[in-house]
């Protein structure tokens, strides 16, 4: 594409300020895209860890749940999920570099202990079981939606960094290079009027 510019040199000064803006923007960008993918591989890592711990646990729990099952009719084991206390989720964000990224914590309120005249011994196995789920459950989402942000912010600053270099950068230099061109036929043309004037004193 042909690019139309003004051949002065105040126009070719500003064109180099503004590649040099453009360079730096370019290296830049280049280090936080370097910076995002390290952070999305440490984070898919994380995630695949978490999600199979998470579905060996969910396994175990379900399995002492069906045991409970058998254990209890529905109207006791109602009562016993009754008493067990909710489970306080604080939702913090975290940084990193211009994104904010969720963080889940925990605090457990104290349950009563039961008599386990009253009470099947698979019960603390289940009450336990649940509150490692839930968290674990908790843990893989807040991963999720982290890497659902880190993924969408790599491909914003990856459209950056390719409109920089391979759109932005180049233009730049060939408008430089067209009236550097420009800028020396000039002063052939002018050179070549200095010599045909300095002929005619001459003569």
């Amino acid at each position: 594409m042909r690019i139309k510019v003004n051949p002065n040199r105040m126009e070719l000064l500003r064109l180099r300020r503004r590649r040099i803006l453009a360079q730096r923007g370019h290296s830049l960008l280049q280090d936080k895209l370097e910076k995002l993918i390290s952070e999305f591989h440490k984070l898919i890592r994380d995630f695949k860890v978490l999600a199979l711990h998470w579905d060996r646990e969910f396994r175990d729990f379900f399995e002492d749940f069906l045991i409970l099952r058998i254990q209890t009719s529905l109207s006791a084991r109602e009562e016993l999920f009754k008493s067990i206390p909710p489970l306080d989720i604080e939702i913090h964000l975290e940084r990193l570099l211009n994104l904010k990224l969720p963080h889940f914590s925990f605090k457990e309120q104290r349950r009563e202990m039961f008599s386990p005249k009253y009470t099947p011994c698979q019960w603390d196995r289940v009450v336990q079981k649940k509150v490692v789920v839930s968290k674990l459950l908790f843990r893989v989402s807040e991963l999720f939606f982290s890497l659902k942000l880190v993924g969408a912010e790599i491909l914003k600053t990856r459209r950056r960094v390719n409109a920089l270099e391979y759109i932005l950068v180049p233009q730049i230099k060939e408008s430089i290079k067209l009236i550097e061109d420009k800028l020396v036929e000039l002063e052939r043309e002018f050179l070549s009027r200095l010599l045909r004037i300095k002929d005619l004193i001459r003569e």
